[in-house]
């Protein structure tokens, strides 16, 4: 070894040498030691300012990402607009209200009417209804009028069917017919054919009394209109 280069191991042994020692602490990069240091180093108001949050380096993010980003959320939000039309379907109403169960039941009956009776300024119409489900079920309603000027009191009425018809005779709506056609008196009768190829025939017979005279009429009705 040269004389020069032991001189240089000399000097730099002696420049150790004159150095005070000194501890050296592992450094740590995380954010609990930078806040400890931080609150150790303050007092007061300024210690009570420390706050738990680690820095934000603006350098770290990325704007050319953050730009793409943005440029992107505005494409989606633009296409979105331009895709709703402001007036599609305004005539259209989005939540129709529900069918009532009566229309939807007129919708598939059948209705006719015609005059079965008339005799001594009385009148008898009826009003048939047949259900297109059902056409063997008849439903009649009889409308009796009074054309004179005296009432019809104790107002009785009858019907007779065949054997192979079922049938239901409802009370009448009063037992007094008015005078004048002031007042319609109904009775309902519902009919069930069990024979389609046979028709639907039907004997009436109707009572009441003018004064103290008793009127008694009856009538055959061979044929009716949805048969």
């Amino acid at each position: 070894m040269s004389l020069f280069e032991d001189q240089r191991q000399d000097l730099q042994r002696q420049a150790l040498a004159r150095m005070p020692a000194m501890k050296t602490a592992p450094f740590r990069n995380d954010k609990e030691s930078m806040d400890r240091s931080c609150c150790e180093n303050m007092t007061g108001e300024t210690a009570g300012s420390c706050v738990d949050h680690a820095p934000t380096d603006l350098l770290d993010l990325d704007w050319k990402d953050i730009g793409q980003r943005s440029q992107k959320h505005a494409n989606d939000a633009d296409t979105s607009t331009r895709n709703v039309d402001l007036f599609d379907d305004i005539f259209v109403e989005k939540n129709p209200a529900a069918q009532p169960e009566n229309a939807v039941e007129e919708q598939t009956q059948t209705h006719a009417s015609f005059k079965a009776f008339e005799k001594g300024g009385l009148t008898l119409t009826m009003a048939l209804s047949q259900d297109q489900l059902s056409p063997e079920k008849m439903e009649i309603t009889c409308n009796f009028l009074n054309h004179t000027i005296t009432d019809f009191n104790h107002f009785v009425f009858q019907a007779a069917v065949p054997k192979y018809v079922f049938m239901e005779l409802k009370p009448p709506s009063a037992t007094t017919i008015p005078a004048n056609s002031n007042w319609i008196v109904t009775q309902v009768i519902k009919v069930n054919n069990t024979v389609s190829s046979k028709p639907l025939m039907m004997r009436v017979k109707i009572q009441y009394m003018v004064g103290n005279r008793q009127i008694i009429e009856e009538a055959q009705i061979s044929s009716f209109p949805l048969q």
